[in-house]
């Protein structure tokens, strides 16, 4: 009978520590593939291809014009990638809850809020204080908020998630990127 018990205990623990193995870090990684595929597949029911097409939208449009951004400032996908691991998603939804529901008018004035309610290791934010300004104009961030509102976005995918797709995305871009510079080199 104790041996029973004994195995029936191992035998839960160890599904146990494999849904949590599988929740934290496989499951975020994939659901961010994904979204990124081109397709989706036919495995994936519909309810859930519905809710993975309309992620993939702003995800698609919000990317690009950040990575006109990070292109413009000549930043590396490693430096890139050690802000995404970094960043503390609860902060970045603090600030996110401070934000939905306002009407932005001033770009300076939600950098303070960024500055103000998230901690930056390893790098200077005044360094792209400018940038943001200059690109992030009320207008963008007034739709992104706007869309994120109405699509329940930031509840929609959690932080992990975000930050898997963050990463793919930062990887895809200058995978790309590189690809191009090699193009016009061999073209030239």
């Amino acid at each position: 009978m104790k041996k029973v018990v004994r195995i029936s205990l191992l035998v839960l623990g160890v599904l146990a520590i494999s849904g949590v193995v599988f929740y934290y870090y496989f499951l975020p990684g994939y659901a961010a593939s994904i979204i990124l595929r081109e397709d989706i597949p036919g495995y994936i029911p519909n309810q859930y291809s519905a809710k993975i097409e309309e992620i993939k939208k702003p995800v698609a449009m919000y990317s690009k014009d950040v990575f006109k951004i990070a292109d413009s400032l000549d930043l590396s996908l490693e430096f890139i990638l050690k802000v995404i691991d970094d960043t503390d998603s609860k902060e970045i939804m603090d600030v996110y809850y401070l934000l939905e529901h306002k009407n932005i008018t001033n770009s300076e004035e939600v950098y303070n809020t960024i500055v103000d309610n998230v901690t930056f290791t390893g790098f200077d934010p005044d360094h792209f204080k400018g940038a943001f300004i200059k690109f992030a104009t009320p207008g963008r961030i007034n739709r992104l908020l706007r869309y994120a509102e109405g699509h329940e976005f930031a509840t929609s995918i959690g932080p992990d998630v975000s930050k898997k797709i963050a990463k793919q995305l930062a990887i895809k871009h200058y995978a790309e990127r590189e690809k191009e510079i090699k193009s016009l080199i061999n073209s030239n």
